[in-house]
């Protein structure tokens, strides 16, 4: 068992949960979080990162149609981020959000490097074995431990066994090869208390503490839920609030 998560077998429940690793100011990420019109939690400075995770499983996660990558991009302006999507604990996807100088269509922007331990969670028909393991290189780099690269790779890379492991395992590992906050494989308890973890995070309802937040929050809900219900990416929302991004050209 790894941070409270179910242990393997007939009984789990199968754990969800969204997240950001930001190496930032947690000033600066809360203040960006509530402009954004944000929905879940902050954590606490934590050496150099800040802990953000999202409430719910639905697509839009902030104001404007936003989902978590689009929050994690603005988050990436402020400093290298880590998109945490893990699905019913068969997937962990992992998107690392940089911002680069020069992108693909001429200007400047937001780079995404992308991970899945498992595609065939999201489709069927595709592989199961991981894809975009070859980043564990920049994720290394990013957050300043250039020599974990190697064995990063190797944990990503591994196939897992879903009868033995859960994929909450190889994100505690991911997570503690590069240095970041653990507890944020436990963060599926929330709003209930966690197992491990700071004692206190700011809760936002679209952008908003305290009561008034819990009428923005209502009201922006509603309106999410909706919009989920016409909008459409590119290829579609996928499984579980996991967002649709790029084509595959530029995911791996």
């Amino acid at each position: 068992m790894v941070y409270g998560v179910a242990p393997v077998g007939e009984e789990r429940a199968g754990y969800g949960y969204r997240g950001l690793v930001v190496r930032a100011g947690a000033q600066a990420v809360l203040e960006r979080a509530r402009a954004l019109g944000f929905t879940g939690w902050v954590g606490p400075q934590e050496g150099p990162d800040v802990v953000v995770v999202a409430a719910g499983t639905g697509l839009f996660v902030a104001d404007g149609g936003r989902d978590l990558e689009d929050v994690g991009a603005e988050m990436a302006r402020l400093g290298p981020t880590l998109l945490v999507t893990v699905v019913r604990d068969r997937l962990l996807a992992l998107v690392l959000l940089r911002e680069v100088g020069d992108v693909e269509d001429g200007g400047d922007g937001v780079e995404a490097l992308r991970y899945l331990s498992e595609p065939s969670v999201l489709d069927p028909d595709d592989d199961d074995q991981p894809r975009g393991e070859h980043h564990a290189g920049a994720m290394a780099r990013a957050f300043g431990v250039p020599g974990v690269a190697g064995e990063l790779r190797d944990v990503l890379a591994e196939a897992l066994d879903p009868e033995h492991y859960i994929e909450s395992e190889r994100l505690g590992r991911v997570l503690a090869l590069l240095g970041l906050p653990g507890w944020l494989v436990s963060s599926w308890t929330l709003p209930r208390p966690m197992s491990v973890g700071p004692a206190r995070l700011t809760r936002l309802r679209a952008g908003k503490t305290g009561p008034a937040g819990v009428v923005a929050g209502w009201a922006a809900a509603r309106s999410r839920r909706a919009r989920q219900v016409v909008s459409r990416r590119p290829d579609g929302p996928r499984p579980d609030g996991l967002g649709a991004g790029p084509g595959d050209d530029v995911l791996w």
